[in-house]
């Protein structure tokens, strides 16, 4: 449904146009995205998205129009990639834009929160961009997640916000890069899993070498609910260091989504990842464990019978991210 609001402000009509919804507007709104977004080598990647969005039965692509009574200002789009390394991550918001003798009024804000609206109606518990600014989309509820790498070999900083806090996955993986905050994420989550780490050297480990290596942690609103660590182990291999989830917490998806937070970045440098464990029949914390593992793609390597001491024999897995590097 198309929405429609007026400005008292300034006596405008202002109205966001869905082209998905209203199809007569497909011409105006592939040039007007053209115009503002495209380059010469893309203006036929804005047309044929736009034009195919009209008949598709997919929930996306979505494709708005700010209009002033019948003169466009600004724009927005809906769509499942917006050429970023994030492909785990969707929708996403893109080609946001505002006239400029129209800014300073909250326009943008309304696009946002159409497409907003338009995810949580389709059921997605986050809405994420990619951006360059800073501060602007914060003060729509926008959170800093991490850095994403387009194809062309430019970075932007990745924004996410949560769209339904009662959703049982309502839950934000972001990269930390303060060493303090690393150590209060690891110590908070580690403590309470005695099972996996109950012995307080190795977990002291654990603690102080979060501080030097990329970490990712998956809040609930301010909770922190679980981490992952990596470490370098060569010049194309990378170590699942260390990684945490509090046990209410379980079963629920985030160390799945914390695991590809993480091979997101590795895959940009390595060639390959490792983890080390326990291996199977000791524990059956450590059987779930290696269960996970082999769920996102590792494979058994090796036993080290003595490695760590002979009740605990180390087991080494494995994961291809790329063939050719």
């Amino acid at each position: 449904m198309n929405k429609t609001c007026e400005d008292s402000r300034i006596g405008l009509l202002i109205e966001i146009i869905s082209v998905k919804e209203s199809p007569e507007y497909k011409d105006r709104a592939i040039k007007y995205f053209q115009s503002k977004w495209a380059s010469e080598n893309s203006m036929k990647v804005y047309e044929d998205c736009i034009t195919n969005c009209v008949t598709t039965t997919s929930l996306l692509p979505q494709w708005y129009l700010l209009m002033d009574k019948d003169k466009i200002i600004g724009c927005a789009g809906l769509i499942t990639n917006d050429f970023i390394s994030r492909m785990d991550l969707y929708p996403w918001v893109c080609a946001l834009y505002i006239e400029e003798q129209y800014r300073g009024n909250g326009y943008g804000s309304l696009l946002l929160e159409k497409a907003k609206i338009d995810s949580k109606k389709s059921n997605f518990p986050h809405l994420y961009l990619c951006t360059d600014h800073i501060g602007y989309y914060e003060k729509y509820g926008f959170q800093y997640i991490g850095t994403g790498y387009h194809p062309w070999g430019e970075s932007s900083r990745i924004y996410a916000v949560g769209l339904n806090s009662n959703a049982k996955d309502d839950f934000i993986v972001s990269k930390v890069d303060s060493p303090d905050e690393k150590v209060r994420i690891v110590s908070e989550t580690l403590l309470g899993l005695p099972e996996w780490f109950g012995l307080p050297e190795s977990t002291k480990s654990y603690i102080q070498d979060s501080r030097n290596l990329p970490l990712w942690v998956a809040k609930k609103d301010e909770e922190i609910i679980g981490f992952i660590t990596l470490k370098e182990s060569s010049i194309d291999t990378a170590e699942l260091h260390c990684m945490g989830v509090k046990k209410e917490y379980h079963r629920k998806g985030i160390g799945k989504k914390l695991y590809n937070a993480l091979e997101q970045y590795a895959m940009i440098k390595y060639k390959y990842l490792q983890v080390k464990t326990v291996d199977e029949g000791h524990y059956k914390e450590y059987d779930q464990t290696i269960s996970f593992y082999k769920s996102v793609g590792f494979s058994k390597l090796e036993v080290f019978p003595t490695l760590w001491d002979e009740w605990n024999p180390c087991l080494i897995m494995v994961k291809t991210l790329l063939i050719d590097k």
